[in-house]
């Protein structure tokens, strides 16, 4: 059966306030879902960002911190550790001088990616500040670390940062410390800082960080 067209006429004012009641809810809840998305999505952005480095997407020292005394904690109890590489670019000081802080972010950017296709899902890598960066690699031997510092300073070789046409080859000062028994995530962070500028000093590129 069809609504009957009298029946609008014999109660106007009844159905316009109808209509103007349900018009209403339906714009104040939207404007409401609309205030609840717009609130979710900044809220996602700041807690993002305080995770996060802006310039190269990669973690901050926040995460860092925080993911180091999580790691700690568990790995402890499985009587597991794991490894913290320190790196450290090479003459980038060159690529700022010559070309300008864009070109330099612009690198940053670069070295990032290669960072990021040299290693796991399950490891961690950090813009630890300027053109320092840090990472994180659970459950691995001296070896393993030595591996993947190898595999970035290669991939950095094969692929230069390029930038108007000029390239600037890039590399690393790596120093690598594995984690001991109930060290503080700040000393692991130091002997691998350490080490990372012996092997800056020595151009060894590679050096593992001395026991504590």
């Amino acid at each position: 059966p069809q609504f009957p067209p009298q029946a609008l006429s014999q109660q106007p004012f009844g159905i316009l306030y109808l209509d103007i009641a349900v018009l209403w809810t339906i714009t104040l809840t939207g404007l409401l879902i609309t205030i609840a998305y717009k609130h979710g999505i900044q809220d996602m952005k700041n807690r993002w960002l305080s995770t996060h480095d802006g310039l190269t997407k990669l973690h901050n020292r926040h995460y860092l911190e925080q993911t180091m005394r999580q790691w700690r904690d568990s790995l402890r109890q499985q009587d597991k550790s794991f490894c913290l590489l320190f790196l450290d670019l090479n003459n980038f000081k060159n690529v700022n001088d010559s070309l300008g802080h864009l070109a330099g972010d612009a690198g940053l950017a670069h070295v990032s990616r290669i960072l990021e296709q040299s290693t796991r899902t399950s490891d961690t890598v950090v813009r630890w500040g300027g053109d320092e960066f840090i990472i994180l690699l659970p459950e691995c031997t001296d070896q393993t670390a030595i591996n993947v510092a190898d595999k970035i300073n290669h991939l950095l070789k094969e692929n230069p940062f390029r930038f108007k046409e000029q390239n600037f080859p890039l590399s690393f000062s790596i120093g690598i410390a594995s984690t001991l028994k109930n060290e503080p995530p700040e000393t692991v962070i130091e002997r691998a800082d350490q080490a990372s500028y012996q092997a800056k000093k020595s151009g060894l590129g590679i050096v593992l960080a001395e026991i504590a």
